[in-house]
């Protein structure tokens, strides 16, 4: 009894001895990647072409921002979504020259350590950048769309004869109306000059129709006068034509 009681005690305090030894786990730290000295140049060089392309993107945003800033100016919601549009551009400015950073921090000291993630980073800052430039583009964009709304709003032409007004924009519209008042010199026809809208009577347009009308015409008789012509000297220079 004695003894079966010894092996059971035993056996537990086995048990608790291995219950508290330290078992030995795979390290959970990251690995530094390895990159070869093909994989470094190659993102040297796409971290320079990048920089090299978002610096002539932000140029050209920027040019768009004053262009579209005067062209919008004196409407409140259009300004803010051009100082919106600023605060972007000078966010992807402060990218690129972080990317420009990193780029010259590794530079003359090829593929050591570190300096693959290094330039990582750059390329991530460009990304960074290219995204607030897209930010700029849409800002712009509802900075023109709010100009116009305001103009669209102020726009007036009283008896257009090709505003639906059912639909709320502008259409062919009834030409049967548009001639009939050709003639009584009554309603106005909605038009749109270099993007904008313009109001004009339905009498200057239909005369203006007719002008570019007569003178195309009259270039095409023009053209088969001429033609004409050519084909009697060549008839008479001709062998055996009468003279």
């Amino acid at each position: 009894m004695k003894l079966n009681v010894r092996k059971s005690i035993a056996a537990v305090g086995t048990a608790m001895a291995l219950a508290v030894t330290p078992v030995a786990v795979p390290s959970m730290a990251p690995t530094a990647f390895a990159a070869s000295d093909d994989q470094y140049t190659t993102r040297k060089g796409a971290v320079e072409s990048g920089l090299t392309q978002i610096k002539i993107a932000y140029a050209a945003k920027m040019a768009e921002i004053e262009s579209t800033s005067t062209s919008v100016s004196g409407n409140d919601d259009a300004d803010l979504k051009v100082s919106q549009a600023r605060t972007k551009a000078s966010e992807a400015d402060g990218l690129i020259k972080l990317a420009e950073g990193y780029l010259e921090s590794v530079e003359g000291k090829g593929n050591d350590d570190g300096n693959y993630g290094t330039l990582g980073s750059a390329q991530t800052a460009l990304n960074d950048a290219k995204t607030a430039l897209t930010r700029v583009d849409t800002y712009l964009t509802e900075a023109r769309a709010a100009k116009k709304k305001a103009e669209d709003s102020k726009f007036e032409c009283p008896g257009a004869t090709n505003f639906d007004k059912k639909k709320d924009k502008v259409t062919e519209g009834s030409t049967t109306a548009g001639l009939k008042s050709f003639f009584t010199s009554s309603g106005n026809r909605v038009v749109y000059k270099n993007g904008k809208k313009e109001c004009v009577s339905n009498r200057e347009y239909y005369t203006d129709m007719l002008t570019k009308l007569v003178a195309v015409l009259g270039t095409v008789l023009t053209l088969i006068t001429t033609a004409t012509k050519i084909s009697d000297v060549v008839m008479k220079a001709a062998p055996g034509a009468p003279a």
